[in-house]
């Protein structure tokens, strides 16, 4: 019997001659895949698509959070202006001071007067000018995930494409009629 070189039970590709296993796939550049190589990079393709979903739903989360505590420290800023406001129409002097501005109420013995526009207006602080923009006329926040996709349909369905401006050249000149007399 001759003794020929076995292969280990196995395997199941080639040795070559040096003993080492020859590649299952030789990429460009002469880079060899072994079917090990495949396996470990469909494990972690899998395992990558099996993380995204995990991931994305914390990146939302997070985004949530954000806009939740923006929300709370613009309520606590409206409450605090609020108790400042309280805190002043306790004051006697103040509580004097807005009547005479906002309600024309004057003293006796003074003379009032209101000075009036040309549109018949008058002409000074009014009650709405103290007014506060209430928090649900603001705008939401978005995060910058949104704002990309928000681009992306964008791009989908563009606008039409403006309609052609005349071109002042082509129209015929302005002539006036006393020049045939």
């Amino acid at each position: 019997m001759s003794a020929s070189p076995q292969a280990p039970a196995g395997s199941t590709g080639s040795a070559s001659p040096d003993g080492r296993r020859r590649p299952w796939l030789t990429l460009p550049g002469g880079v060899g895949v072994t079917p090990r190589a495949i396996a470990l990079l469909v494990v972690l393709a899998v395992l990558m698509i099996s993380y995204a979903n995990s991931v994305r739903i914390y990146l939302d989360q997070e985004a949530e959070i954000a806009a939740l505590q923006l929300e709370t420290e613009r309520r606590q800023q409206t409450i605090d202006d609020l108790n400042a406001d309280l805190s002043r129409w306790q004051d006697e002097d103040y509580v004097r001071a807005q009547a005479r501005e906002r309600l024309g109420w004057v003293v006796p013995g003074e003379t009032g007067f209101r000075v009036i526009g040309p549109d018949g207006q008058g002409i000074g602080a009014s009650i709405d000018s103290d007014r506060r923009t209430p928090a649900s006329d603001l705008p939401p926040v978005v995060p910058w995930w949104g704002k990309a996709w928000g681009s992306i349909e964008a791009a989908d369905h563009p606008a039409p494409p403006p309609e052609p401006t005349e071109n002042p050249a082509d129209r015929p000149p302005i002539t006036t009629d006393d020049e045939g007399g």
